[in-house]
């Protein structure tokens, strides 16, 4: 069987100080012939052209907001309404997690009922007087959700707000205090990466099932939230994490039960790590994407990057998955 899904390339990397998100989607690009392979096809759509990461942008206030090409997040926001009108799913490939505030922003207006998996290692939910670090990529729910009114005085082109009965957390193991206040204070369900242990991935697979009920689902999927020992090539690491087996099963559950719309894959940066450790991360990446598209199809897929690299059977490199 396969699957065809829409590529878009929105390579943003202002949100965060570590260089090199900017290359991400060139070079997911080039696993392409190795994942058709295996039945996973992709309409190309391009990228949205990054802002120029010459100097580190850090937001500790409102007025701070200023530094950051909100013209770039915009275009993000157009192109994935217009790709979100097609029947085809549509991976958003990143860049840091800023984007989310264009690709969740698009979900959230497209499916106003829809829900929003959100699989992290961090909560992403500082306003910027609340940051510890300046980074902006920690920031994008305190957008959708518009804490304290940000979205409405600072993103008048978002369209639709984000409900937070609508967003689930998978994965959390690194929580500032002031966003664990506004998830109790919001009720957001939060899947902890200790649950995960407590509770098996399976159970919580159903959990989510059952809340997202056929709804539309659109997830944002973090690397980081995969422990660094699998999946090293990110720039902000924290000890533990989901296993790419959870990752796997968690994919198979929801490629049978639930309406997936859009995904969107970020921080996964080829500047950090050996080659070994980039393909690693990326191969890790891939998998849990045809794990959601249930494709079970024998294949190849390149030991590496570029022209000339080995071949190897998926099979036989699964052995970290």
């Amino acid at each position: 069987m396969e699957t065809l899904i829409n590529f878009s390339g929105i390579g943003f990397e202002v949100g965060q100080s570590k260089r090199g998100l900017i290359h991400s989607t060139e070079n997911a690009r080039s696993f392409f012939p190795a994942l058709r392979d295996i039945g996973l096809n992709f309409n190309d759509f391009g990228d949205v052209p990054a802002q120029d990461h010459n100097s580190q942008i850090k937001v500790f206030s409102e007025s701070d907001l200023v530094k950051i090409e909100w013209e770039k997040y915009k275009h993000a926001y157009g192109k994935t309404l217009s790709l979100l009108n097609d029947t085809i799913p549509l991976l958003n490939w990143g860049g840091d997690h800023s984007i989310a505030i264009s690709t969740v922003g698009a979900f959230s207006c497209q499916y106003p009922d829809g829900f929003v998996l959100w699989i992290d290692a961090h909560a992403d939910l500082n306003l910027p007087r609340k940051s510890l670090t300046g980074n902006f990529h920690g920031m994008p729910l305190s957008v959708l959700l518009n804490l304290e009114g940000i979205a409405t005085e600072h993103f008048k082109w978002l369209r639709n707000i984000l409900d937070p009965k609508k967003l689930i957390y998978l994965g959390l193991r690194d929580v500032d205090s002031y966003e664990l206040s506004i998830i109790e204070s919001l009720g957001i369900k939060t899947f902890f990466y200790e649950d995960i242990l407590n509770l098996g991935i399976n159970n919580i697979a159903e959990e989510i099932l059952k809340i997202t009920n056929g709804y539309p689902l659109h997830i944002s999927f973090d690397i980081d939230s995969i422990d660094p020992s699998f999946a090293p090539s990110t720039g902000v690491q924290v000890e533990k994490g989901l296993t790419p087996n959870d990752l796997n099963i968690l994919g198979e559950q929801l490629s049978r039960n639930s309406r997936i719309q859009s995904i969107d894959i970020v921080e996964v940066n080829p500047s950090l790590g050996t080659t070994a450790q980039v393909d690693q991360t990326y191969l890790i990446a891939f998998n849990f994407l045809r794990s959601i598209f249930n494709n079970n199809n024998s294949g190849g897929i390149y030991d590496g990057v570029g022209e000339g690299n080995q071949r190897k059977q998926f099979s036989e490199i699964e052995w970290f998955f």
